[in-house]
């Protein structure tokens, strides 16, 4: 479980190191997060998400409701599609 939670944070800040934990799980490797009860703590901690993003997140969902599909993050401000196919793999409902 430690090795779990030790590669998590490593793929988590140095994304380009995925492919050295390609021999795990992908759902170990890469927990998926749920937008809608996520923090900004949690969000952030996804890749290619900053501070300001996760930020935006919360304030977008918090004034609109829960998302009801992972593409309308798109809507989020500071949100473009080429950062969104980066992180989509990393979100859930």
């Amino acid at each position: 479980m430690i090795c779990g939670y030790t590669i998590r944070y490593v793929v988590c800040k140095y994304p380009q190191a995925a492919h050295i934990a390609n021999f795990l799980n992908e759902d170990d490797a890469y927990p998926k997060v749920d937008i809608n009860t996520a923090s900004v703590d949690e969000l952030e901690a996804i890749p290619y998400i900053g501070l300001y993003t996760a930020q935006n997140i919360v304030v977008y969902r918090e004034a609109n409701g829960p998302f009801t599909a992972i593409e309308q993050i798109k809507k989020v401000k500071g949100i473009k599609d080429k950062n969104y196919q980066k992180f989509v793999q990393f979100l859930k409902l």
